[in-house]
């Protein structure tokens, strides 16, 4: 059985683009699937099916904007962990951008832009991504250790409540 192959997934209605930017990172990640999507409305379901490392996330698309795309697949348990790379034709005004990151946007890209700056834009959210799924395993182990102690300890607690009422009960009698 072989494992399935990582995904970076890729929103943009301008199929040119989606082409050019799959190009780019198929050769520069060969281990990795992209998968296209032209769709903003469909993309948070995609998301979740795939659970792709990353997103790059088209931020003008006709029609669900990446803004509101990137709001969904954020209300989403199953995909809000997953890095987003907004990509614009804009030079966004401060305020837009910062909606953006505070809505959950992780990194802007500005079209154009060359191989060498998505590479390393999608190197610094797969950076990102490993570094969150490791303190996500940390944490879930050490909530599995707490609640694995919290039950010994009741246990133990429940143990000592019976025989403090053995005891509690044998000096009654030894006391009547």
């Amino acid at each position: 059985m072989t494992d399935k192959k990582k995904t970076i997934l890729v929103v943009d209605d301008d199929p040119l683009m989606l082409r050019s930017v799959q190009k780019i990172l198929l050769k520069a990640y060969d281990e990795f699937s992209i998968v296209t999507n032209s769709n903003g409305t469909s993309c948070p379901d995609m998301a979740a099916a795939e659970q792709p490392e990353i997103i790059i996330l088209d931020v003008n698309m006709p029609d669900m904007d990446g803004f509101e795309v990137c709001k969904r697949i954020r209300a989403n348990k199953a995909t809000k962990h997953i890095p987003i790379l907004m990509m614009t034709g804009e030079r966004l005004e401060s305020a837009s951008k910062a909606a953006g990151l505070s809505i959950g946007a992780d990194a802007y890209l500005f079209k154009p832009f060359g191989n060498a700056e998505l590479i390393a834009q999608v190197q610094v959210m797969l950076r990102i991504k490993h570094a969150e799924d490791i303190l996500r395993a940390q944490k879930e182990s050490q909530e599995r250790n707490l609640n694995d102690q919290i039950i010994e300890l009741q246990q133990q607690n429940d143990m000592l409540h019976k025989k403090i009422h053995l005891l509690e009960k044998h000096l009654k009698e030894k006391t009547h």
